[in-house]
């Protein structure tokens, strides 16, 4: 693989399963024992506001028990290695990337907090505001609304993005289905990981198909491998630096033989 300077993360459903939380769609989904058009619409929600906080407040008390996965946690080593230049935008509202300790998310479909329509300083969970009153509804996108991510906010992540990874994702809601593909740029390496095809893995460059929680982790190895040693970031340089005059004072490696002994090492552990 190629050197890798920035990274764009999109997740879905998938990579939450192993952590016991059903995708909304398919068999044993969130949706299957509740219309679409009463819990997930905006019209729903003009109609009945009350069902659809007491289904989202719901939802909220499932989600506290859930831990994070392996996929979960391998994206936080992939950031701790990257940076400012790794970014994850999610399509999820269970809380376990902030679990896991991601910090550089983006929610596209909003988060299962409380939000009033006529207060827009107004913040609060589920726990702290149980009960339903006028004006309140959760801070998650219905259907009929817009994602909470602009073109313009998107193009400054896809900018001279180089390793694009979709994570768990049907690639059937639009418009995140097609947004990414059509403003990453033509040089990006696009991986799909997912547990079958979907309508759009002929848009990826690698499908990697499989559970995620045990494909994405030893993905991430390798990624971490190809990042390189000298960056934009002025801690960085200064450690190249410092590494490669301790080679000339004869008391350290080269960077080349550091590279070959992390592969080595790297190698060793997946044979």
């Amino acid at each position: 693989m190629k050197q890798i300077k920035k990274i764009l993360v999109s997740t879905g459903a998938g990579i939450s399963v192993a952590s016991g939380i059903h995708p909304f769609r398919g068999s044993n989904g969130l949706w299957e024992n509740s219309l679409i058009e009463e819990i997930a619409t905006y019209a729903g929600w003009q109609r009945n506001p009350k069902k659809i906080f007491e289904f989202y407040k719901k939802l909220s008390e499932t989600y506290e028990s859930k831990l994070p996965t392996e996929a979960h946690k391998a994206l936080v080593l992939l950031e701790n290695a990257f940076g400012i230049n790794f970014n994850c935008i999610t399509q999820n509202a269970d809380g376990l990337h902030e679990k896991a300790g991601l910090k550089n998310l983006i929610h596209l479909h909003g988060t299962l907090d409380v939000i009033n329509i006529n207060d827009e300083l107004f913040r609060s969970t589920f726990k702290e505001t149980p009960e339903y009153k006028f004006g309140l509804r959760p801070n998650i996108v219905l259907f009929g609304e817009m994602p909470k991510l602009t073109v313009t906010e998107l193009l400054t992540y896809t900018k001279d993005c180089d390793l694009y990874l979709s994570i768990g994702t049907s690639d059937n809601v639009a418009p995140a289905n097609n947004t990414f593909h059509k403003f990453l740029p033509k040089e990006c390496h696009k991986v799909q990981f997912n547990i079958e095809k979907t309508i759009f893995s002929g848009c990826y460059d690698e499908i990697i198909l499989g559970d995620v929680e045990k494909t994405l982790p030893l993905f991430v190895n390798t990624v971490k491998l190809s990042k390189p040693l000298i960056s934009d970031h002025p801690s960085t340089e200064e450690v190249y630096q410092k590494r490669e005059q301790e080679v000339k004072d004869g008391n350290g490696i080269s960077v080349k033989e550091l590279i070959k002994k992390l592969r080595e090492k790297h190698n060793s552990k997946i044979k």
